[in-house]
């Protein structure tokens, strides 16, 4: 699969990457899934893409060099978790009163 982020292409697939859930080399353009990650993790194979599409995008827009390792992976754990919470809620159907215009 092909991701474009930030106007670059990433090839996305499952592969072997011990140690790791997911793993983002943005100078390869390239995120890695681990193929045994539900053996290892509850975490959804959605959450950690989105988690290295976070990494990928604070690469392409230059914010990786102003952060320090712990200091970018707590605010992308941080944000892919907040993240797949709200893609889960707007993949379900909304609720009435929130389908029709809003008042004004």
């Amino acid at each position: 699969m092909k991701l474009n982020i930030c106007g670059r292409k990433y090839t996305v697939l499952r592969g072997d990457i011990p140690g790791n859930l997911g793993l983002c080399e943005s100078d390869k353009a390239m995120i890695t899934i681990a193929k045994d990650l539900e053996v290892h993790s509850t975490i959804s194979p959605e959450t950690i893409l989105l988690h290295e599409v976070i990494h990928a995008v604070l690469y392409e827009t230059g914010l990786t060099n102003i952060m320090k390792g712990r200091v970018e992976e707590s605010i992308v754990h941080g944000l892919a978790l907040g993240l797949s919470r709200v893609g889960y809620i707007l993949n379900k159907s909304l609720p009435e009163y929130l389908s029709d215009s809003i008042p004004e």
